[in-house]
């Protein structure tokens, strides 16, 4: 339905950060809404997670009717 937005709920990263795959794009932000990151195309619908070590993001993407791992190396400055 054209206009219509679906209500979801909040999927939290550890303690401060929120995620959001909203239009096929994963995006992380604080809890305030500060600091939106776009990471990467996604899959709706599944989970992401941080390696332990805060290193990598893993994520699930889609390739035509496939869906992949995919992993982003997390650059902090």
């Amino acid at each position: 339905m054209a206009g219509s937005s679906e209500s979801k709920k909040l999927r939290w990263l550890y303690y401060y950060n929120v995620l959001s795959d909203r239009s096929d794009v994963l995006t992380m932000r604080e809890f305030d809404g500060a600091n939106e990151h776009a990471i990467n195309t996604v899959a709706t619908g599944f989970d992401a997670t941080l390696s332990p070590s805060g290193k990598y993001m893993y994520s699930i993407g889609r390739v035509g009717e496939s869906y992949q791992l995919q992993r982003v190396k997390m650059i902090l400055n």
